[in-house]
């Protein structure tokens, strides 16, 4: 059985995040893989804006197949300074 690696689902998890930023540059970034990845089936990323300050900027992204959470970025998920 195939599954989707784990570091490019971060990587496309760090990616939608990073979408929603005008710039920094990243700071931290934690996550949980809650169950394996189909290849064949299209992961959705849903970003959260948790925070924007002056010195960090806070993104929570949740990956999901299928309507079911696959991945999930703990809060603070992704932490950008500028």
């Amino acid at each position: 059985m195939q599954r989707v690696f784990g570091g490019q689902v971060a990587g496309q998890a760090l990616m939608a995040a990073g979408r929603t930023v005008e710039h920094g540059r990243v700071h931290s970034l934690h996550s949980y893989f809650l169950r394996t990845g189909d290849p064949t089936v299209p992961i959705l990323y849903e970003v959260d804006r948790i925070r924007d300050g002056k010195s960090f900027t806070t993104r929570r992204v949740v990956g999901s197949m299928d309507r079911t959470v696959d991945c999930r970025n703990r809060t603070p998920g992704l932490t950008m300074s500028r």
